[in-house]
């Protein structure tokens, strides 16, 4: 399954090794607007404390947990991104008849 970013998501790097070629205390991107993502399902426990996804990032080979109100302000869930087509497709009139 995939995600799409709505709003890019940028940290500062709190490790002594490069991330992106970022040194410490730098920032760099964790997730880039108009992108998709692969996600994976955390597992039973982790749901627990509020992680709905690890999120594939632009950080090689890295999948970030995320959480509900971090999820909702920078990615669109599938189902909301089904719906926002759904709509425009509706809005366009290109397929209703008079």
């Amino acid at each position: 399954m995939k995600v799409l970013c709505k709003r890019s998501l940028f940290e500062r790097n709190t490790n002594y090794y490069k991330i992106n070629g970022k040194d410490y205390g730098e920032v760099f991107l964790k997730w880039a607007v108009d992108k998709f993502y692969e996600v994976r399902v955390p597992e039973d426990y982790e749901i627990n404390l509020d992680i709905v996804y690890y999120i594939e990032s632009e950080v090689d080979n890295h999948y970030f947990p995320i959480r509900s109100n971090d999820f909702n302000k920078h990615f669109y869930s599938p189902e909301e991104l089904r719906n926002q087509r759904i709509d425009d497709l509706i809005s366009s009139n290109r397929y209703c008849s008079d």
